[in-house]
C-alpha cells in the first residue's frame, strides 16, 4: 500500500512540485479582462481540508490555485479505494454571483495526463455556496437539480497530441453563490491525483 500511493502522490520535496513548466501563460479566456475572470488573492479566500473517512488524502500547495501565476498549482492526493475526499475551496469576498453564472476550473493529471471524460463525474464534485450554505452540486440531495458538469471550450495554447495540458471543467448554474468548491475522490478511482490550477468565472456581463 505504501509503495502504492507513493507512486500515484506528489511528492512536496520534489523541486517542481507546484508549478507547471509547459504551462507558462493562462489560457486566454481566464485571464483579468477576458471572458472569464479568475478568483485571486487578496479578494479571494482559500479553504483546504478532507471530507470523510480519507485518513491519507492530502492537499498540497493550496494558496496557489489564488495567486497571481496562472502556471502554480495546488495537488490533492488521494489513495486507492478509499471513501473520503480532498477538497480546495475558494471564497469570493468582493461580490457574489448571480444565477447563470458559469464556473471554469482548470485541472490536469500528475503528468498532465488526465482521462477527464471518465474521472469528471467520478471523482470530481463541484458544489456552490451562499453566505456559508450549500447552493448547488453536481451531486446534489435527492430532489434538487445537479450542476452538470463537464469539459468546457477553454482551450490552452499549449496542448498537443502527448501533453493535453490543464482542462477546463465546469457548468452554468442557476442560484446566486459566493464560494466554489472542488472535491477530488470518491467513486470509481481513475486518478490518485489532481492538479488544480485556477477557478474562473464568468458572470455574463
Amino acid at each position: 500500500m505504501t509503495a502504492l500511493l507513493a507512486a500515484g502522490c506528489s511528492d512536496p520535496d520534489d523541486p517542481n512540485h507546484g508549478s507547471s513548466p509547459g504551462f507558462s501563460s493562462a489560457p486566454e479566456q481566464c485571464a483579468p479582462g477576458n471572458a472569464f475572470e479568475p478568483l485571486r488573492a487578496p479578494r479571494a479566500v482559500l479553504e483546504e481540508g478532507i471530507s470523510g473517512l480519507c485518513l491519507l488524502c492530502s492537499v498540497f500547495d493550496a494558496e496557489a490555485v489564488v495567486d497571481a501565476d496562472p502556471a502554480s498549482f495546488a495537488t490533492l492526493n488521494v489513495p486507492l479505494s478509499v471513501a473520503g475526499t480532498a477538497y480546495v475551496s475558494v471564497f469570493d469576498t468582493a461580490r457574489t454571483h448571480p444565477p447563470g453564472t458559469r464556473v471554469a476550473i482548470f485541472v490536469a493529471g500528475e503528468e498532465d495526463l488526465i482521462p477527464v471524460t471518465i474521472a469528471l463525474n467520478q471523482q470530481i464534485r463541484m458544489t456552490t455556496f451562499l453566505n456559508g450554505a450549500e447552493q448547488e452540486s453536481t451531486s446534489p440531495d435527492e430532489g434538487q437539480v445537479p450542476i452538470v458538469l463537464s469539459l468546457l471550450d477553454l482551450p490552452s495554447l499549449l496542448f498537443t497530441p502527448t501533453n493535453p495540458g490543464p482542462r477546463a471543467v465546469g457548468g452554468q448554474v442557476s442560484k446566486e453563490f459566493d464560494q466554489v468548491r472542488l472535491d477530488f475522490g470518491g467513486g470509481l478511482q481513475v486518478l490518485n491525483a489532481l492538479r488544480l490550477f485556477e477557478v474562473c468565472v464568468n458572470d455574463g456581463g
